[in-house]
């Protein structure tokens, strides 16, 4: 059954009055350094860093960075009340170690921190004994690990904002909440490995890995985390929870050593949750959102062990995962099978397919047909694909154009071109670097390809490509015309029919029709159509007058021709005009 629990923890207000103690003056400097090398007297500077992160942090100016050389660092830390501050070490084997003293690192409120790049470990107090934060808290790659609270958090305690990315938190341990992490302010959890946390406690026991008052966790695995006389295993809630693309499995807890929560809504969407001994999922919680979730057991229960059966393309199958391994990324990560159910369980086409995955790699990939439940994304092998058109311009018989054309491996894995060829009797591939070497997700190779059309009309040919790791051929088609210049071949000519009667004369206001003869050019062809007065005697022809096929005659026209002017165009441009004349015009009564 579960049972509420009281936020306001006892005893934590004196715990961290008697940690705070008066807050040290500001030093000037903005970076300060840290090196097994040196020395508290030093200046903390790069030359002549200092030996300690406690000293170092009395000397950094709010808003400055503490930069850590790897190495084994001994005491525990305290941050100067009212400081925002970043401690940046080396990688992972950059250790904080209080030695079971304490709190590895206390936080005061209003104040900020960053740890990023090192390993906080050797903790040992009633709350919060690898990280006592009442401020505000962010993790970046970083490890929190062996760390021992009495009471709660284990690995960190926060009442604060607290943000955890690409971190690692695992092997901490707790009596009552949160073995991992326990989270009374706004939770952040993404990218990361929340694994082999336990809580040792036989009463109001919750939250294995993670205990939280409302949250987000996301792309992450939460694994082998115990809380054998309690429950939550994996998570416990008691209020708001958005949960998206986690792996939870083997975890344990006598009642949900999944996921356990009561308050106001739990998501829960795109995640694994299966093979946790006391149930995958148990909640209390007002509004239930479950979606593209695959559970290994009946999903999610009520508080009392009904079945509550709300959600969207929900699976019910053994997930099929490989064990916790180095899969790439900053943490571990558990890889799913080819043949699982939660391979390209999501449509390509969902917001859930949106982002990465754990180890920060995309999941949704170019032709891929949907993406992974968990917090691992199998990248797709490689694929060879371009964006090109392989639509050449319209040239002139016997021109010549060319195109570099981009082939671009939009797959997961690294590919090597094995053929690549053109056809088509107007198309010919004249270079390419596509067998220089691998290319790795998303790199292109380039192949120069010439359209020369031999005669006019229509060139129709391919591009094909194949690769070395048994991906679908790359087909792109290509085309091209072939155009000449419109000529023409039969002079045009003009319908006087409705204008000129049977005795010669011409009717005042009745058109004349133009007609424009024959063309040789490729097709469509346009014809644009000039009208002119013209002197009987001189041949001197007026201001041309673009008056398209239809020309009425008027009084001005007695006593002078009317020359007819027709151009074609097509895709190559214009040919040269053609002509036809009318006799003498002698308009009648």
């Amino acid at each position: 059954m579960i049972e509420n629990f009281n936020l306001q923890r006892i005893g934590i207000t004196t715990a961290c009055l008697l940690l705070a103690g008066p807050a040290p003056a500001d030093a000037a400097a903005p970076d300060v350094y840290v090196a097994p090398s040196g020395s508290d007297a030093n200046a903390c500077t790069a030359s002549a860093p200092c030996a300690s992160v406690a000293a170092a942090v009395q000397r950094v100016a709010s808003g400055g960075t503490v930069n850590i050389e790897r190495g084994h660092y001994l005491g525990r830390v305290e941050i100067p009340t009212g400081k925002a501050l970043t401690l940046r070490g080396a990688g992972v084997d950059t250790l904080l170690d209080a030695q079971q003293s304490g709190s590895t690192v206390y936080l005061p409120g209003n104040t900020e921190l960053n740890l990023a790049d090192l390993t906080i470990t050797g903790g040992q107090a009633s709350f919060g004994a690898g990280i006592l934060s009442l401020g505000k808290l962010t993790l970046t790659r970083v490890q929190v690990g062996a760390n021992v609270g009495a009471v709660d958090g284990g690995g960190i305690y926060s009442t604060g904002d607290l943000s955890v990315k690409d971190s690692q938190i695992s092997l901490n341990q707790a009596g009552m909440h949160g073995g991992g992490i326990c989270s009374l302010g706004k939770l952040l959890v993404e990218r990361s490995l929340i694994s082999a946390n336990h809580l040792v406690g036989d009463l109001n026991v919750l939250g294995a890995g993670l205990f939280l008052a409302q949250g987000i966790v996301k792309d992450s695995t939460i694994w082998s985390n115990s809380a054998p006389t309690g429950s939550g295993g994996a998570i416990a809630v008691t209020g708001s929870l958005v949960a998206s693309h986690l792996t939870i499995v083997h975890n344990t807890a006598a009642v949900a050593g999944g996921i356990v929560g009561w308050g106001d809504e739990l998501e829960v969407s795109g995640s694994i949750l299966a093979a946790n001994p006391g149930g995958d999922c148990r909640t209390n919680h007002s509004a239930l959102l479950l979606e593209h979730d695959l559970f290994g057991d009946g999903g999610c229960t009520s508080a009392a062990g009904d079945p509550l059966t709300e959600g969207v393309m929900l699976l019910h199958a053994e997930p099929r995962l490989g064990t916790l391994s180095d899969n790439g990324g900053p943490t571990r990560t558990l890889a799913t099978s080819t043949d699982s159910l939660a391979r390209d369980a999501i449509p390509a086409d969902d917001a859930a397919c949106e982002g990465t995955d754990q180890r920060g790699l995309p999941r949704r990939y170019p032709n891929s047909t949907g993406c992974d439940i968990g917090a691992f994304q199998r990248a797709p092998p490689g694929q060879l694909g371009s964006l090109a058109t392989g639509t050449f311009p319209a040239l002139t018989p016997n021109d010549a154009t060319l195109s570099n054309i981009e082939l671009t491996n939009t797959g997961g894995d690294v590919l090597g071109v094995a053929t690549l060829q053109v056809s088509g009797d107007a198309f010919t591939l004249l270079a390419t670097d596509c067998f220089q070497g691998a290319l790795n997700p998303g790199e292109h190779c380039t192949a120069r390809v010439q359209f020369q059309p031999p005669n006019e009309g229509t060139h129709a040919g391919w591009l094909t490509a194949t690769d070395d790791v048994g991906g679908n051929p790359l087909n792109l088609a290509l085309s091209g015309a072939g155009v000449a210049i419109p000529t023409n071949t039969a002079l045009p000519s003009i319908d006087e029919s409705q204008a000129r009667l049977a005795d010669g004369s011409w009717l005042l206001g009745k058109p004349l029709l133009a007609e424009p003869g024959t063309w040789a050019g490729y097709a469509p062809l346009r014809f644009t159509f000039v009208w002119q007065r013209c002197e009987p005697v001189k041949g001197v022809c007026g201001t041309p007058s673009v008056g398209g096929e239809k020309y009425v005659l008027g009084r001005d026209d007695e006593g002078h021709f009317l020359r007819l002017s027709v151009r074609a165009r097509n895709q190559r441009g214009w040919g040269e005009p053609a002509f036809a004349d009318t006799p003498v015009v002698k308009l009648g009564l």
